[in-house]
Protein backbone atom coordinates (compact mmCIF):
# COMPACT_ATOMS: atom_id res chain seq x y z
CA UNK A 1 0.00 0.00 0.00
CA UNK A 2 3.01 2.53 0.05
CA UNK A 3 2.80 2.37 -3.71
CA UNK A 4 -0.18 4.18 -3.43
CA UNK A 5 0.31 6.66 -1.80
CA UNK A 6 0.31 9.30 -4.28
CA UNK A 7 -2.86 7.79 -6.55
CA UNK A 8 -4.99 10.09 -5.84
CA UNK A 9 -3.12 12.29 -8.00
CA UNK A 10 -5.19 12.90 -11.50
CA UNK A 11 -3.48 10.71 -14.68
CA UNK A 12 -3.07 7.80 -13.30
CA UNK A 13 -1.61 4.38 -15.73
CA UNK A 14 -1.81 1.25 -14.97
CA UNK A 15 0.47 -1.14 -16.86
CA UNK A 16 -0.37 -4.77 -16.61
CA UNK A 17 2.68 -6.78 -18.87
CA UNK A 18 2.23 -10.46 -19.20
CA UNK A 19 5.46 -11.58 -18.76
CA UNK A 20 8.12 -11.69 -15.42
CA UNK A 21 9.89 -8.46 -14.87
CA UNK A 22 12.89 -8.55 -15.94
CA UNK A 23 11.60 -9.69 -19.25
CA UNK A 24 14.12 -7.46 -22.22
CA UNK A 25 10.77 -6.66 -24.02
CA UNK A 26 9.20 -5.04 -21.57
CA UNK A 27 11.81 -3.51 -19.98
CA UNK A 28 12.32 -1.67 -23.40
CA UNK A 29 8.97 -0.65 -23.56
CA UNK A 30 8.93 1.04 -19.96
CA UNK A 31 12.31 2.55 -20.44
CA UNK A 32 10.15 4.61 -23.77
CA UNK A 33 7.52 5.47 -21.54
CA UNK A 34 9.93 6.90 -19.40
CA UNK A 35 11.62 8.28 -21.94
CA UNK A 36 8.72 10.22 -23.05
CA UNK A 37 7.46 11.76 -19.50
CA UNK A 38 11.69 12.47 -18.77
CA UNK A 39 11.53 16.17 -20.31
CA UNK A 40 7.89 17.29 -19.02
CA UNK A 41 7.47 19.27 -16.48
CA UNK A 42 4.27 17.12 -15.16
CA UNK A 43 4.37 13.56 -15.03
CA UNK A 44 1.77 10.89 -14.08
CA UNK A 45 2.10 8.39 -11.76
CA UNK A 46 2.79 4.82 -13.22
CA UNK A 47 2.16 1.47 -12.10
CA UNK A 48 3.48 -1.71 -13.32
CA UNK A 49 2.27 -5.22 -13.18
CA UNK A 50 3.11 -8.49 -14.22
CA UNK A 51 1.27 -11.98 -14.76
CA UNK A 52 4.32 -13.97 -15.14
CA UNK A 53 2.26 -16.16 -17.28
CA UNK A 54 5.07 -18.10 -18.52
CA UNK A 55 5.55 -19.52 -14.81
CA UNK A 56 1.76 -19.19 -14.53
CA UNK A 57 -0.29 -19.92 -17.64
CA UNK A 58 -3.73 -20.92 -17.34
CA UNK A 59 -7.76 -19.81 -16.95
CA UNK A 60 -7.21 -20.22 -12.88
CA UNK A 61 -3.89 -17.56 -12.99
CA UNK A 62 -6.20 -14.84 -14.65
CA UNK A 63 -8.89 -14.95 -11.95
CA UNK A 64 -6.20 -15.25 -8.97
CA UNK A 65 -4.45 -11.76 -11.16
CA UNK A 66 -7.82 -9.91 -11.65
CA UNK A 67 -9.06 -10.16 -7.57
CA UNK A 68 -5.11 -9.73 -6.95
CA UNK A 69 -5.68 -6.01 -9.01
CA UNK A 70 -9.29 -5.66 -7.53
CA UNK A 71 -7.81 -5.61 -4.39
CA UNK A 72 -4.94 -3.86 -4.51
CA UNK A 73 -6.51 -0.83 -6.30
CA UNK A 74 -9.81 -0.73 -4.35
CA UNK A 75 -11.06 2.53 -3.56
CA UNK A 76 -8.26 4.85 -6.18
CA UNK A 77 -9.53 5.91 -9.51
CA UNK A 78 -7.03 4.71 -12.30
CA UNK A 79 -7.41 6.85 -15.47
CA UNK A 80 -5.31 4.51 -17.57
CA UNK A 81 -4.79 0.64 -18.32
CA UNK A 82 -2.89 -1.01 -20.71
CA UNK A 83 -2.86 -4.65 -21.57
CA UNK A 84 0.54 -5.94 -22.82
CA UNK A 85 0.63 -8.96 -25.19
CA UNK A 86 -2.03 -12.04 -25.62
CA UNK A 87 -2.04 -13.25 -21.71
CA UNK A 88 -3.06 -9.30 -20.14
CA UNK A 89 -5.40 -9.42 -23.35
CA UNK A 90 -7.13 -12.25 -22.11
CA UNK A 91 -7.47 -10.69 -18.93
CA UNK A 92 -8.99 -7.57 -20.39
CA UNK A 93 -11.33 -10.09 -22.63
CA UNK A 94 -12.62 -12.38 -19.45
CA UNK A 95 -12.98 -9.09 -17.44
CA UNK A 96 -14.11 -6.25 -19.46
CA UNK A 97 -15.26 -4.32 -16.57
CA UNK A 98 -12.12 -4.69 -14.54
CA UNK A 99 -11.24 -0.84 -13.62
CA UNK A 100 -14.46 0.69 -15.17
CA UNK A 101 -14.26 3.94 -16.16
CA UNK A 102 -10.77 3.48 -17.02
CA UNK A 103 -9.67 3.98 -20.84
CA UNK A 104 -8.43 0.41 -21.72
CA UNK A 105 -5.71 0.09 -24.78
CA UNK A 106 -3.97 -3.02 -25.72
CA UNK A 107 -1.18 -3.34 -26.89
CA UNK A 108 -0.96 -6.69 -29.47
CA UNK A 109 -3.33 -8.57 -27.25
CA UNK A 110 -3.68 -10.91 -30.49
CA UNK A 111 -7.05 -12.24 -31.73
CA UNK A 112 -9.61 -10.31 -30.13
CA UNK A 113 -13.30 -10.11 -31.07
CA UNK A 114 -15.04 -6.79 -31.88
CA UNK A 115 -17.59 -7.72 -29.38
CA UNK A 116 -15.07 -7.41 -26.32
CA UNK A 117 -13.91 -3.94 -27.30
CA UNK A 118 -16.47 -1.10 -25.58
CA UNK A 119 -15.96 2.67 -26.42
CA UNK A 120 -13.05 3.59 -24.43
CA UNK A 121 -10.92 0.77 -25.48
CA UNK A 122 -8.16 1.11 -28.39
CA UNK A 123 -6.27 -1.75 -29.81
CA UNK A 124 -2.89 -0.64 -30.75
CA UNK A 125 -1.20 -3.66 -33.24
CA UNK A 126 2.51 -4.01 -32.87
CA UNK A 127 3.12 -5.86 -36.08
CA UNK A 128 6.57 -7.09 -37.34
CA UNK A 129 7.07 -5.29 -40.65
CA UNK A 130 8.08 -8.65 -42.50
CA UNK A 131 7.90 -7.56 -46.00
CA UNK A 132 10.00 -4.66 -45.53
CA UNK A 133 12.37 -6.78 -42.98
CA UNK A 134 12.96 -9.25 -46.08
CA UNK A 135 13.71 -6.22 -48.38
CA UNK A 136 16.30 -5.29 -45.88
CA UNK A 137 18.11 -8.69 -44.92
CA UNK A 138 18.58 -9.00 -48.75
CA UNK A 139 20.25 -5.87 -48.69
CA UNK A 140 22.93 -7.04 -45.96
CA UNK A 141 23.03 -10.68 -47.34
CA UNK A 142 24.10 -9.43 -50.75
CA UNK A 143 22.97 -12.91 -52.48
CA UNK A 144 24.41 -15.06 -49.62
CA UNK A 145 22.79 -17.95 -48.46
CA UNK A 146 19.98 -17.15 -45.57
CA UNK A 147 19.68 -19.54 -42.59
CA UNK A 148 16.50 -19.25 -41.01
CA UNK A 149 16.62 -20.61 -37.26
CA UNK A 150 13.32 -20.67 -35.09
CA UNK A 151 12.39 -23.35 -32.71
CA UNK A 152 9.85 -26.38 -32.54
CA UNK A 153 6.54 -24.09 -31.31
CA UNK A 154 3.76 -22.76 -33.98
CA UNK A 155 4.70 -19.26 -33.98
CA UNK A 156 8.48 -19.96 -34.97
CA UNK A 157 7.37 -22.31 -37.54
CA UNK A 158 4.75 -19.86 -39.03
CA UNK A 159 7.23 -17.21 -39.22
CA UNK A 160 9.81 -19.40 -40.89
CA UNK A 161 6.78 -20.11 -43.47
CA UNK A 162 6.26 -16.16 -43.95
CA UNK A 163 9.73 -15.62 -44.71
CA UNK A 164 10.54 -18.94 -47.17
CA UNK A 165 7.20 -17.23 -48.67
CA UNK A 166 8.43 -13.77 -48.99
CA UNK A 167 12.16 -14.30 -50.16
CA UNK A 168 11.55 -16.31 -53.30
CA UNK A 169 9.06 -13.24 -54.23
CA UNK A 170 11.57 -10.66 -54.16
CA UNK A 171 14.49 -12.74 -55.23
CA UNK A 172 13.84 -15.79 -57.16
CA UNK A 173 17.81 -16.61 -57.12
CA UNK A 174 18.16 -16.10 -53.24
CA UNK A 175 19.13 -19.28 -51.31
CA UNK A 176 17.61 -19.90 -48.61
CA UNK A 177 18.01 -22.42 -46.10
CA UNK A 178 16.05 -23.49 -42.52
CA UNK A 179 17.14 -25.07 -39.01
CA UNK A 180 13.73 -25.28 -37.35
CA UNK A 181 12.92 -27.64 -34.59
CA UNK A 182 16.35 -28.76 -33.76
CA UNK A 183 18.15 -29.82 -30.11
CA UNK A 184 19.92 -26.90 -29.02
CA UNK A 185 23.08 -29.12 -29.25
CA UNK A 186 22.90 -29.62 -32.47
CA UNK A 187 21.54 -26.46 -33.79
CA UNK A 188 24.54 -25.04 -32.13
CA UNK A 189 26.70 -27.65 -33.80
CA UNK A 190 25.06 -26.96 -37.34
CA UNK A 191 25.53 -23.20 -37.00
CA UNK A 192 29.08 -23.79 -36.06
CA UNK A 193 29.61 -25.79 -39.55
CA UNK A 194 28.11 -23.30 -41.83
CA UNK A 195 29.81 -21.91 -44.78
CA UNK A 196 30.80 -18.50 -44.11
CA UNK A 197 29.38 -17.07 -47.15
CA UNK A 198 25.89 -17.29 -45.46
CA UNK A 199 23.72 -15.12 -42.95
CA UNK A 200 21.35 -16.48 -40.10
CA UNK A 201 18.03 -15.26 -39.37
CA UNK A 202 16.93 -16.04 -35.74
CA UNK A 203 13.10 -16.22 -35.42
CA UNK A 204 13.01 -17.01 -31.91
CA UNK A 205 13.25 -20.07 -29.60
CA UNK A 206 11.07 -20.72 -27.27
CA UNK A 207 11.03 -24.69 -26.95
CA UNK A 208 13.66 -27.02 -28.70
CA UNK A 209 13.09 -29.92 -31.02
CA UNK A 210 14.09 -31.79 -27.99
CA UNK A 211 11.32 -30.25 -25.82
CA UNK A 212 13.83 -28.11 -23.55
CA UNK A 213 12.38 -24.51 -23.39
CA UNK A 214 14.92 -21.47 -23.59
CA UNK A 215 14.58 -17.82 -23.54
CA UNK A 216 14.57 -16.51 -26.77
CA UNK A 217 17.92 -14.15 -25.78
CA UNK A 218 19.32 -17.22 -24.26
CA UNK A 219 19.12 -19.06 -27.45
CA UNK A 220 20.51 -16.52 -29.35
CA UNK A 221 23.50 -15.84 -27.10
CA UNK A 222 24.14 -19.66 -27.35
CA UNK A 223 23.38 -19.61 -31.69
CA UNK A 224 26.04 -16.28 -32.03
CA UNK A 225 28.62 -17.66 -29.50
CA UNK A 226 28.69 -21.10 -31.86
CA UNK A 227 28.13 -19.37 -35.62
CA UNK A 228 30.59 -18.84 -38.06
CA UNK A 229 28.23 -16.43 -39.61
CA UNK A 230 26.68 -13.35 -38.56
CA UNK A 231 23.04 -13.24 -36.56
CA UNK A 232 20.16 -10.62 -37.51
CA UNK A 233 16.81 -11.26 -36.43
CA UNK A 234 13.77 -8.75 -35.83
CA UNK A 235 13.56 -7.29 -31.87
CA UNK A 236 15.70 -4.92 -30.60
CA UNK A 237 15.43 -6.25 -27.73
CA UNK A 238 17.68 -9.39 -28.50
CA UNK A 239 20.68 -6.75 -29.21
CA UNK A 240 22.86 -7.96 -26.49
CA UNK A 241 22.63 -11.38 -26.87
CA UNK A 242 24.93 -11.81 -30.24
CA UNK A 243 22.47 -10.40 -32.45
CA UNK A 244 24.19 -7.96 -34.86
CA UNK A 245 20.80 -6.15 -35.61
CA UNK A 246 18.82 -5.07 -38.90
CA UNK A 247 15.50 -3.22 -39.35
CA UNK A 248 14.15 -4.11 -36.04
CA UNK A 249 10.81 -3.71 -33.75
CA UNK A 250 11.90 -1.43 -30.81
CA UNK A 251 9.79 -1.89 -27.45
CA UNK A 252 11.19 1.70 -26.40
CA UNK A 253 9.32 3.35 -29.69
CA UNK A 254 6.36 1.28 -28.95
CA UNK A 255 6.34 2.62 -25.35
CA UNK A 256 6.68 6.50 -26.85
CA UNK A 257 4.38 5.93 -29.53
CA UNK A 258 2.19 4.23 -27.28
CA UNK A 259 2.08 7.13 -24.30
CA UNK A 260 1.18 9.22 -27.37
CA UNK A 261 -2.09 7.80 -28.07
CA UNK A 262 -2.45 7.94 -24.58
CA UNK A 263 -3.01 11.61 -24.98
CA UNK A 264 -4.52 11.65 -28.73
CA UNK A 265 -6.62 8.26 -29.08
CA UNK A 266 -7.04 9.21 -32.37
CA UNK A 267 -3.99 8.87 -33.27
CA UNK A 268 -4.60 5.11 -33.48
CA UNK A 269 -7.30 5.93 -36.52
CA UNK A 270 -4.93 8.57 -38.30
CA UNK A 271 -1.91 5.89 -38.25
CA UNK A 272 -3.98 2.98 -39.50
CA UNK A 273 -2.12 0.97 -41.51
CA UNK A 274 1.24 2.88 -40.92
CA UNK A 275 2.25 1.32 -37.45
CA UNK A 276 5.24 -0.21 -38.58
CA UNK A 277 6.91 3.22 -39.13
CA UNK A 278 6.61 4.26 -35.75
CA UNK A 279 7.58 1.21 -34.45
CA UNK A 280 10.61 0.51 -36.57
CA UNK A 281 14.10 1.40 -37.41
CA UNK A 282 17.59 0.49 -38.28
CA UNK A 283 19.73 -0.38 -35.22
CA UNK A 284 23.20 -2.76 -34.62
CA UNK A 285 25.77 -3.60 -31.98
CA UNK A 286 28.71 -2.05 -32.43
CA UNK A 287 30.20 -5.33 -30.38
CA UNK A 288 29.22 -7.89 -33.56
CA UNK A 289 29.65 -5.77 -35.93
CA UNK A 290 33.72 -5.40 -34.66
CA UNK A 291 33.32 -9.37 -34.49
CA UNK A 292 32.05 -9.54 -37.99
CA UNK A 293 34.33 -6.47 -39.50
CA UNK A 294 31.23 -5.05 -40.62
CA UNK A 295 31.95 -1.24 -41.37
CA UNK A 296 29.45 1.70 -40.63
CA UNK A 297 29.44 3.31 -44.04
CA UNK A 298 27.91 0.43 -45.03
CA UNK A 299 24.84 0.40 -42.85
CA UNK A 300 21.90 2.44 -43.71
CA UNK A 301 22.43 6.36 -43.18
CA UNK A 302 19.58 6.48 -40.11
CA UNK A 303 20.88 3.81 -38.53
CA UNK A 304 21.24 3.69 -35.01
CA UNK A 305 24.52 2.13 -33.25
CA UNK A 306 23.94 0.74 -29.55
CA UNK A 307 27.00 -1.00 -27.12
CA UNK A 308 29.42 1.34 -28.74
CA UNK A 309 33.17 0.86 -27.31
CA UNK A 310 33.92 4.14 -25.86
CA UNK A 311 37.44 5.56 -25.83
CA UNK A 312 39.57 5.75 -22.57
CA UNK A 313 37.99 9.65 -21.91
CA UNK A 314 35.02 8.15 -22.39
CA UNK A 315 35.72 5.23 -19.65
CA UNK A 316 37.26 7.43 -17.56
CA UNK A 317 36.10 10.92 -17.81
CA UNK A 318 35.58 11.78 -14.38
CA UNK A 319 39.12 10.13 -12.68
CA UNK A 320 40.40 12.30 -15.89
CA UNK A 321 38.62 15.73 -14.94
CA UNK A 322 39.41 15.24 -11.25
CA UNK A 323 42.66 14.58 -11.88
CA UNK A 324 42.80 17.51 -14.09
CA UNK A 325 41.42 19.56 -11.41
CA UNK A 326 44.31 18.71 -8.81
CA UNK A 327 46.85 19.59 -11.34
CA UNK A 328 45.37 22.44 -12.22
CA UNK A 329 45.19 23.55 -8.31
CA UNK A 330 48.45 22.44 -8.16
CA UNK A 331 49.83 24.20 -10.70
CA UNK A 332 48.04 27.41 -10.03
CA UNK A 333 49.47 26.73 -6.08
CA UNK A 334 52.41 26.61 -7.74
CA UNK A 335 52.33 29.16 -10.38
CA UNK A 336 50.19 31.66 -7.40
CA UNK A 337 53.48 31.13 -5.07
CA UNK A 338 55.68 32.19 -8.43
CA UNK A 339 53.58 35.14 -8.82
CA UNK A 340 53.97 36.29 -5.16
CA UNK A 341 57.62 35.89 -5.41
CA UNK A 342 57.80 37.79 -8.87
CA UNK A 343 55.74 40.46 -6.96
CA UNK A 344 57.59 40.67 -4.21
CA UNK A 345 61.02 40.77 -6.04
CA UNK A 346 59.70 43.26 -8.70
CA UNK A 347 58.13 45.71 -6.10
CA UNK A 348 61.38 45.34 -4.23
CA UNK A 349 63.61 45.91 -8.06
CA UNK A 350 60.97 48.85 -8.65
CA UNK A 351 62.00 50.31 -4.69
CA UNK A 352 65.75 49.66 -5.36
CA UNK A 353 65.16 51.10 -8.91
CA UNK A 354 63.52 54.03 -7.62
CA UNK A 355 66.63 55.10 -5.20
CA UNK A 356 68.60 54.44 -7.78
CA UNK A 357 67.24 56.75 -10.27
CA UNK A 358 66.71 59.43 -7.20
CA UNK A 359 70.22 58.93 -6.54
CA UNK A 360 71.33 59.37 -10.60
CA UNK A 361 68.88 62.11 -10.57
CA UNK A 362 70.92 64.20 -8.08
CA UNK A 363 74.01 63.28 -8.60
CA UNK A 364 73.19 64.50 -12.58
CA UNK A 365 71.20 67.63 -11.20
CA UNK A 366 74.53 68.59 -9.28
CA UNK A 367 77.19 68.13 -11.53
CA UNK A 368 77.77 70.92 -14.13
CA UNK A 369 77.89 68.74 -17.21
CA UNK A 370 75.14 67.38 -19.13
CA UNK A 371 73.74 64.04 -18.52
CA UNK A 372 71.70 62.33 -21.41
CA UNK A 373 70.33 58.17 -21.05
CA UNK A 374 69.27 57.02 -24.96
CA UNK A 375 67.36 53.75 -25.50
CA UNK A 376 67.09 53.00 -29.02
CA UNK A 377 68.70 55.75 -30.50
CA UNK A 378 66.35 58.47 -28.90
CA UNK A 379 66.65 60.48 -25.53
CA UNK A 380 64.35 59.21 -22.60
CA UNK A 381 66.10 61.22 -19.77
CA UNK A 382 68.11 64.49 -19.09
CA UNK A 383 69.41 66.44 -16.75
CA UNK A 384 68.77 70.30 -15.82
CA UNK A 385 72.15 70.55 -17.45
CA UNK A 386 71.91 69.08 -20.44
CA UNK A 387 68.85 71.27 -21.41
CA UNK A 388 70.38 74.62 -20.42
CA UNK A 389 73.50 73.61 -22.32
CA UNK A 390 71.63 73.17 -25.68
CA UNK A 391 68.45 75.43 -24.77
CA UNK A 392 65.88 72.70 -25.13
CA UNK A 393 63.24 72.00 -22.60
CA UNK A 394 62.91 68.77 -20.94
CA UNK A 395 60.04 67.85 -22.91
CA UNK A 396 61.29 68.85 -26.13
CA UNK A 397 64.77 66.91 -25.68
CA UNK A 398 62.88 63.87 -24.92
CA UNK A 399 62.49 61.55 -28.33
CA UNK A 400 65.41 63.96 -30.21
CA UNK A 401 68.82 61.91 -31.39
CA UNK A 402 72.96 62.29 -30.36
CA UNK A 403 73.28 63.76 -33.89
CA UNK A 404 70.74 66.63 -33.46
CA UNK A 405 72.67 67.89 -31.10
CA UNK A 406 76.10 68.28 -33.56
CA UNK A 407 77.31 70.20 -36.16
CA UNK A 408 76.86 68.31 -39.90
CA UNK A 409 80.27 67.67 -40.46
CA UNK A 410 80.73 66.04 -36.79
CA UNK A 411 77.36 63.93 -37.27
CA UNK A 412 79.29 60.63 -38.75
CA UNK A 413 81.88 60.82 -35.45
CA UNK A 414 78.65 60.79 -33.08
CA UNK A 415 76.95 57.72 -34.86
CA UNK A 416 80.57 56.00 -34.65
CA UNK A 417 80.78 56.66 -30.80
CA UNK A 418 77.34 55.52 -30.10
CA UNK A 419 77.59 52.09 -32.77
CA UNK A 420 81.23 50.92 -31.49
CA UNK A 421 80.16 51.49 -28.12
CA UNK A 422 83.73 53.60 -27.58
CA UNK A 423 83.94 54.55 -24.01
CA UNK A 424 86.89 57.61 -24.74
CA UNK A 425 85.99 61.04 -24.48
CA UNK A 426 86.09 62.39 -27.91
CA UNK A 427 85.45 66.26 -29.21
CA UNK A 428 82.73 67.45 -31.20
CA UNK A 429 81.25 71.64 -32.02
CA UNK A 430 77.54 71.15 -30.48
CA UNK A 431 74.58 73.02 -31.95
CA UNK A 432 72.74 74.73 -29.58
CA UNK A 433 68.77 75.39 -30.53
CA UNK A 434 68.99 78.91 -31.53
CA UNK A 435 71.90 77.63 -33.95
CA UNK A 436 74.54 79.11 -32.50
CA UNK A 437 77.76 76.57 -31.86
CA UNK A 438 79.96 75.87 -29.11
CA UNK A 439 82.76 73.21 -28.19
CA UNK A 440 81.97 70.02 -26.56
CA UNK A 441 83.77 66.93 -24.67
CA UNK A 442 81.55 63.87 -24.78
CA UNK A 443 81.97 60.42 -23.55
CA UNK A 444 79.75 57.67 -23.35
CA UNK A 445 79.00 54.30 -22.03
CA UNK A 446 76.50 51.20 -22.58
CA UNK A 447 73.93 50.42 -19.09
CA UNK A 448 71.26 48.51 -18.24
CA UNK A 449 68.27 49.92 -17.22
CA UNK A 450 65.34 47.13 -16.69
CA UNK A 451 67.30 44.53 -18.11
CA UNK A 452 67.15 46.78 -21.17
CA UNK A 453 69.82 48.31 -23.27
CA UNK A 454 70.53 51.90 -22.75
CA UNK A 455 73.64 54.41 -23.36
CA UNK A 456 74.51 57.28 -20.91
CA UNK A 457 76.62 60.38 -22.13
CA UNK A 458 78.12 62.92 -20.20
CA UNK A 459 78.64 66.31 -21.73
CA UNK A 460 81.09 69.08 -21.29
CA UNK A 461 80.72 72.54 -22.75
CA UNK A 462 84.10 73.53 -23.45
CA UNK A 463 83.73 77.05 -24.33
CA UNK A 464 85.44 78.56 -21.06
CA UNK A 465 88.51 75.81 -21.29
CA UNK A 466 89.19 76.87 -25.10
CA UNK A 467 88.93 79.93 -23.75
CA UNK A 468 91.52 80.30 -21.53
CA UNK A 469 93.52 78.26 -23.64
CA UNK A 470 93.43 81.02 -26.28
CA UNK A 471 94.08 82.98 -23.78
CA UNK A 472 97.54 81.19 -22.50
CA UNK A 473 98.80 81.07 -26.15
CA UNK A 474 98.28 84.97 -26.40
CA UNK A 475 100.14 85.55 -23.15
CA UNK A 476 103.15 82.73 -24.11
CA UNK A 477 103.92 85.15 -26.79
CA UNK A 478 104.90 88.45 -25.12
CA UNK A 479 105.83 88.30 -21.09
CA UNK A 480 109.29 86.53 -20.43
CA UNK A 481 108.41 83.44 -19.83
CA UNK A 482 111.37 80.50 -18.75
CA UNK A 483 111.53 78.29 -21.58
CA UNK A 484 112.29 75.14 -19.16
CA UNK A 485 110.20 75.40 -16.48
CA UNK A 486 107.36 77.82 -17.99
CA UNK A 487 107.42 80.66 -14.71
CA UNK A 488 106.97 84.42 -16.12
CA UNK A 489 108.50 87.10 -14.68
CA UNK A 490 106.34 89.58 -13.13
CA UNK A 491 106.35 93.48 -13.61
CA UNK A 492 108.34 94.15 -9.89
CA UNK A 493 110.72 91.38 -11.55
CA UNK A 494 109.56 88.26 -9.49
CA UNK A 495 109.63 84.70 -11.27
CA UNK A 496 106.10 82.99 -10.53
CA UNK A 497 103.83 80.94 -12.37
CA UNK A 498 101.64 81.58 -15.40
CA UNK A 499 98.57 80.83 -13.67
CA UNK A 500 98.70 82.92 -10.93
CA UNK A 501 100.02 85.75 -13.26
CA UNK A 502 97.05 85.48 -15.46
CA UNK A 503 94.88 85.38 -12.55
CA UNK A 504 96.13 89.37 -11.94
CA UNK A 505 97.03 90.05 -15.75
CA UNK A 506 94.57 88.86 -18.31
CA UNK A 507 96.43 92.05 -20.85
CA UNK A 508 99.75 90.67 -20.44
CA UNK A 509 102.20 89.99 -22.50
CA UNK A 510 104.80 87.37 -22.86
CA UNK A 511 108.77 87.06 -24.46
CA UNK A 512 111.04 83.94 -23.45
CA UNK A 513 113.74 83.74 -20.98
CA UNK A 514 115.26 81.39 -18.93
CA UNK A 515 114.43 82.21 -15.15
CA UNK A 516 116.86 82.94 -12.29
CA UNK A 517 116.26 79.49 -10.88
CA UNK A 518 117.07 77.39 -14.16
CA UNK A 519 120.24 79.59 -14.85
CA UNK A 520 121.53 78.24 -11.12
CA UNK A 521 120.42 74.83 -12.15
CA UNK A 522 121.96 74.67 -15.30
CA UNK A 523 125.16 77.07 -14.35
CA UNK A 524 126.00 76.29 -11.05
CA UNK A 525 129.20 77.70 -10.78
Amino acid sequence: MPVMANISKENNILMIFSWHKRMPWQMEIEKGVEQYYKALPSKPNLFYEYMDAGHFNGQGQIDIFKEYLSKKYAGYRIDHVIFESAPAGKLFTSYPDLFQGARKYLLNPGPISKKALKNRSVVIPVNIDTQRAAKELLKISRGKTIYLVAGATEPSRKRVEIFLDLFPKLNPDQKVKSLIGLPMDQLCKKVSQLDKDGVIFYLLIMRDGAGVCHTPYDAAAQISQNATVPVYSLWTSLLGSGVVGGYLLSGEMVGERMIAVLKDPELVKEAAGKWSDQFHGFFYDWRQLERWHIHKNTLPAQSKILFKKGSFYEYYYKEIILVSLAVILLISFFWNHRLKIEIENRIRTEQELQVSETRFRTLSETTSEGVAITKNGVLIDANKKMCEMFGYGFEELMGMRPTDFVVPEHKETVKYHVAQDVKKLYEVTGIRKNRSEFPLEVQGKKISINGQEARVTVIRDLTERKRSEEEIKTLQGLLPICSVCKKIRDDKGYWTTLEAYISDHSDAEFSHSICDECIEKKYPE
